[in-house]
């Protein structure tokens, strides 16, 4: 039996503890890996590999405030993110990327808020895309039944926000 969390050696030493503890503390990252962890637990089938696009970006100025929050919290604020969101030609880019790739391939976009997410996943469906946006709105029975027709091929793009971001079977 092997217990993984969905962010291994990121997250707090408690943490950690906390996972560690539900297996004895018998923890396989001390000293197993000779390499990058990540690329060995990929190669032994463990951890799924990723294929991150980076789209071209524009400059998102900040006034003080919400540079202050960045600095503090390492993450942008809810006003700036809904101005990324609110963004027509960052949108336009991130539908036309997603219309470029093999259709066959499943698509998962992390959006800034729920507006967001529910506007990339109606644009998808109006050019003919199967797409569902999953937020914390989303009730749980509808939120695994999206995740299984994404999982069966039915879904081809899940957009969510706030939701999927500490990882899913799929």
């Amino acid at each position: 039996l092997i217990g993984l969390t969905a962010t291994p050696f990121k997250i707090s030493d408690k943490a950690t503890e906390n996972l560690a503890g539900r297996f004895e503390r018998r923890r396989i990252d001390h000293g197993v890996f000779e390499g990058d962890p990540y690329k060995e637990l990929q190669e032994l089938g463990f951890l799924a590999s990723v294929k991150h696009k980076k789209l071209p970006g524009r400059p998102i100025p900040l006034n003080p405030t919400e540079l202050k929050h960045l600095k503090k919290f390492r993450e942008l604020p809810r006003s700036a993110m809904a101005r990324v969101g609110d963004d027509r030609v960052r949108n336009r880019a991130i539908i036309k990327s997603i219309g470029n790739l093999d259709p066959e391939w499943p698509v998962l976009v992390f959006a800034g808020s729920v507006a967001h997410a529910q506007a990339l996943a109606a644009i998808l469906v109006l050019k003919d895309v199967p797409a569902v946006a999953i937020t914390a709105e989303t009730g749980a029975a509808a939120r695994r039944h999206q995740i299984e027709q994404f999982r069966s091929g039915d879904i081809r793009v899940l957009t969510n926000y706030g939701v999927l971001t500490e990882g899913f079977y799929a």
